[in-house]
């Protein structure tokens, strides 16, 4: 690794960091949380370790399904035929059945959103 390019990353726990990534996390994200830094980074690393495993595997299941995509759309063109096409779609896993039982635990709003709407997608 060139110097240039060595003074730009941190090396935090065996992962390399972006600096400017590393500097604002410790310097702007963390400060007044009472989250110390090794902590956070810590933390951070595992939940690298564990979901990376995970993220590959949806990766090769997101190529899988657009190369049946992709032989379909070759093979039949802008689909004319819906109720085939999502036949398709969930032949493939492409669409999953519905839960019936699927119920958000969300609120459609929190008592900041509803005193500020916007606010909360502001960038400070």
């Amino acid at each position: 690794m060139n110097d240039a390019l060595r003074s730009s990353v941190s090396d935090v726990a065996g992962l390399t960091i972006a600096r400017e990534f590393y500097d604002s996390i410790c310097d702007e994200a963390l400060l007044g949380t009472g989250i110390e830094n090794a902590i956070f980074w810590a933390n951070f690393l595992s939940i690298i370790h564990d979901l990376t495993p995970k993220n590959r595997a949806l990766l090769v299941r997101r190529d899988e399904l657009r190369a049946k995509l992709d032989a379909w759309y070759r093979e039949h063109g802008a689909p004319v035929d819906i109720a085939g096409h999502e036949t398709f779609l969930r032949k493939i896993g492409y669409l999953l059945p519905e839960d019936r039982n699927f119920r958000s635990r969300l609120p459609m709003s929190t008592p900041r959103s509803r005193r500020s709407p916007g606010r909360s997608l502001s960038c400070r």
